[in-house]
C-alpha cells in the first residue's frame, strides 16, 4: 500500500512540475525547463534588468536552448514574480511555441542573435536616409537578408510568440527568426526598440500602440498586411516598418489618435486640431495597395503614404480631424478614396496626380487647403485627370487652392452650405456643370480657365 501510495506521489509530483515549468508532451513535440532563473540583482549587463534591479524580490528568466519545444515562461518562480525575460548568446535552439505569462514586465535580448552569432546594429543606430530606400533596395536589401544564414539561425526554429498585457519593455529581441509567423502583442508596450527584424511573418497584429517604436519592424521579406488597433501618440521613429518589400494593406480597425509626436498646433474654428510631423512612416512603398481606417482619425502627420505609386484605395470610415502636408501625395494609381463620415482639414498637396475618376464627402467639410496662393504642385487633390465629379454632401467651410489642374472633371455640387471658395477648380479645361443647393459665401480667384461652362446653378443666397 505504502509503495502504491508512494508511486502516486511521484506522479503527481512530475504531473504538477509539468503544469508550472512547461515538462511533457504535447502534439508530439517535447517541452521542458526554462533555461535558468535568476534573481534580478544577479542578472548584469542587461539594460532592462538594471532597470528593474531594485525589485529584488523577483525573478530573471533566461530562455535558451535548453528549453522546449514549446516554452511558457511562468509568472511565478518559487513564489515570487518573474519581472524580465532574457535572451542567451545560443539563441532558441529548437523553441517552436513561446508563451509568455501574464505579469512579466520586459523582454530583452531573447532570440537575437543570427546564425553567426552576430549582434545586429542596436536600437541606438539611426540610419539617416533609411525611409528613403526605393522599391528595389527594399527588395535587394530583403533578398540579401533571407540569403544570409537566416533560415539555418540558432532562432529558426520559432514559429509563435504570444506576449502578455503586461509587458511595457521589448528592446533588441526576435531578430532574424526565419519561420516566425505569428506574433501577437498584447496591452500597451511603453517602448520596442530593435526588436522584430528579418523574419518571415506575413501579418502583424497590434492590440493598441502607444510607445517608443524605434529600428524595430524591418526587413520582413513576407510580410504582407499589417493591423493596428487603437494608436495614440507613439514615437515612431523613422527607422520603423521599412524594408518591408512585399506590405500590400494597411489596416486600422481602432481609433487613431496621433501617429508620430505631437509637433504642433492647427487653429480651426471649431477648436485646435494637433498635428504630428513628417513621420514618412510608410513613403515609397511600392506594393502598397490598400489603406483603411474602420474607427475614428485625429491626425495623420505629413508625407504618411507619400509616393506610393501602387496605392489604389484608401478608405476612411468615421470622422476624421486631420490630415498632414502630403500625406497621400504622387500615389499614382488612387482610384477610390471615401470619406464616409466629416471631415477636419485636409493640407495642401495630399492626394494629388492619382487616377480618381468620382470623389464624395460623405459629412461636413472643414477646410481643404490653406489660404495662400501656391503652384499647382501644392494644390489638395491636383492633376487628377481622370476625376470627373466631385460631391459634397454636406456643408463645407473653406476650399482653398484644391482641384486645380483636373482636366478632365465635369461637375462639382456642393448639397450643403459653402462659406467660401479661393484659389480652386482653375484649369479645369472639362468643367461644365456647377451646382450650389445651399448658402454660398464667396467665390474668389477660382474656376478661371476651367473650359466653357454651360450651367451654373445657385439653388441658395450667394453672398460675394
Amino acid at each position: 500500500m505504502k509503495k502504491v501510495v508512494s508511486l502516486l506521489c511521484v506522479i503527481a509530483l512530475m504531473l504538477s512540475l509539468a503544469a508550472l515549468s512547461g515538462c511533457g508532451q504535447t502534439k508530439g513535440l517535447t517541452f521542458t525547463l526554462i533555461s535558468e532563473f535568476m534573481q534580478l540583482p544577479e542578472a548584469q549587463g542587461y539594460t532592462l534588468t538594471e532597470q528593474y534591479a531594485g525589485d529584488g524580490d523577483a525573478y530573471v528568466c533566461a530562455v535558451g536552448p535548453k528549453a522546449g519545444e514549446i516554452t511558457v515562461v511562468p509568472a511565478e518562480y518559487k513564489h515570487l514574480p518573474v519581472r524580465v525575460v532574457i535572451g542567451t548568446p545560443e539563441g532558441l535552439g529548437n523553441v517552436k511555441e513561446l508563451t509568455v505569462s501574464e505579469g512579466v514586465l520586459a523582454i530583452e535580448n531573447l532570440a537575437l542573435y543570427d546564425g553567426k552569432g552576430e549582434e545586429p546594429a542596436s536600437d541606438e543606430t539611426v540610419l539617416t536616409d533609411g525611409w528613403e530606400y526605393s522599391m528595389e533596395d527594399q527588395t535587394d536589401i530583403a533578398d540579401a537578408a533571407s540569403e544570409d544564414g537566416q533560415t539555418s539561425g540558432k532562432n529558426a526554429a520559432l514559429e509563435t510568440v504570444s506576449l502578455p498585457g503586461s509587458v511595457k519593455q521589448i528592446r533588441n529581441s526576435f531578430v532574424n527568426c526565419a519561420n516566425l509567423k505569428n506574433v501577437e502583442i498584447k496591452g500597451d508596450p511603453e517602448a520596442i526598440r530593435g526588436s522584430f527584424r528579418q523574419w518571415g511573418t506575413e501579418t502583424i497584429s497590434f492590440e493598441q500602440l502607444y510607445g517608443d517604436v524605434a529600428y524595430s519592424f524591418r526587413e520582413l521579406a513576407s510580410l504582407t498586411g499589417i493591423t493596428f488597433g487603437e494608436i495614440s501618440q507613439p514615437d515612431i521613429k523613422k527607422t520603423s516598418f521599412k524594408l518591408l518589400p512585399a506590405l500590400d494593406k494597411l489596416e486600422f480597425t481602432g481609433k487613431v489618435d496621433f501617429i508620430g509626436p505631437v509637433a504642433e498646433d492647427v487653429e480651426d474654428d471649431g477648436g485646435e486640431v494637433a498635428s504630428t510631423k513628417n513621420t514618412e512612416l510608410f513613403k515609397y512603398h511600392d506594393t502598397l495597395r490598400e489603406v483603411a481606417f474602420r474607427g475614428e482619425v485625429v491626425s495623420l502627420p505629413e508625407s504618411f503614404c507619400d509616393s506610393c505609386e501602387n496605392l489604389t484605395s484608401v478608405v476612411f470610415e468615421k470622422p476624421v480631424g486631420y490630415i498632414g502636408e502630403s500625406c497621400f501625395d504622387f500615389c499614382d494609381e488612387l482610384s477610390t478614396l471615401k470619406f464616409e463620415d466629416k471631415v477636419g482639414i485636409i493640407s495642401d498637396s495630399c492626394f494629388t496626380a492619382g487616377k480618381l475618376t468620382e470623389l464624395t464627402f460623405g459629412g461636413d467639410v472643414g477646410r481643404i487647403g490653406n489660404h495662400e496662393i501656391g503652384s499647382f504642385t501644392t494644390c489638395a487633390f491636383a492633376y487628377n485627370d481622370e476625376l470627373e465629379k466631385v460631391v459634397f454632401n454636406g456643408s463645407v467651410e473653406e476650399l482653398n487652392n484644391c482641384f486645380d489642374g483636373c482636366d478632365g472633371l465635369e461637375s462639382a455640387v456642393w448639397e450643403g452650405s459653402l462659406g467660401s471658395v479661393y484659389g480652386s477648380f482653375n484649369k479645369c479645361g472639362s468643367l461644365k456643370t456647377l451646382n450650389f443647393k445651399g448658402y454660398v459665401y464667396a467665390l474668389e480667384d477660382s474656376f478661371s480657365d476651367s473650359g466653357e461652362l454651360e450651367t451654373v446653378t445657385f439653388a441658395g443666397e450667394l453672398s460675394r
